[in-house]
């Protein structure tokens, strides 16, 4: 059977086909730290950790949340953070380097996704895949836009929004860092 792409029209005026993606470079909170707090954590492509203002110790992990576009076999991709609990964090980062890591753990979103009412603090069932791959996420059911997106599929003008939405956004990243190399 073939399989069914998720084409749409961007706002950069092309046709992209797949699965979008956008991913977080950090945790929300942990990019709202002062310079000084983030020198002293630890932050790499797939982990973090700090101690906050407060004196707390936070960690997280980055994870990968595939949302069903609706009529298509892609899905639209989130690269998340997830807060994670100290015990659960150390074996989390162990579970990272096996191969078929039969854990899982409990966690919270900690980013705030565009257009979706606020998403940081929704709890999350974290599901390493080991290998160093991303771990997954699932996200329960309840009353909020990304649970309805994730159990019942994007519809395809909802992710042709968002999706173009990034585009643009990276779109004009790439011209403002053209215009002030000049």
């Amino acid at each position: 059977m073939a399989e069914k792409r998720f084409i749409y029209k961007c706002v950069c005026g092309e046709s992209h086909e797949g699965s979008p993606n956008y991913g977080f470079p950090a945790p929300d909170a942990f990019l709202l730290q002062p310079d000084s707090v983030k020198a002293a954590g630890a932050h790499s492509r797939d982990f973090c950790a700090y101690q906050d203002r407060h004196g707390q110790r936070l960690h997280f992990a980055r994870v990968a949340l595939a949302v069903p576009i609706q009529g298509s076999d892609d899905s639209f991709l989130w690269g998340l953070w997830v807060q994670l609990g100290l015990d659960d964090y150390r074996q989390y980062l162990d579970a990272y380097e096996q191969e078929n890591a039969k854990f899982r753990f409990s966690g919270w979103i900690r980013n705030n996704l565009p257009f979706y009412p606020p998403t940081d603090g929704i709890p999350v069932s974290v599901v390493p895949r080991g290998g160093r791959q991303l771990a997954s996420i699932q996200v329960p059911k309840f009353e909020h836009r990304l649970s309805a997106d994730v159990h019942e599929g994007m519809e395809p003008l909802w992710a042709a929004k968002l999706a173009a939405s990034f585009c643009l956004a990276v779109n004009r990243k790439i011209a403002q860092s053209a215009l002030a190399q000049n």
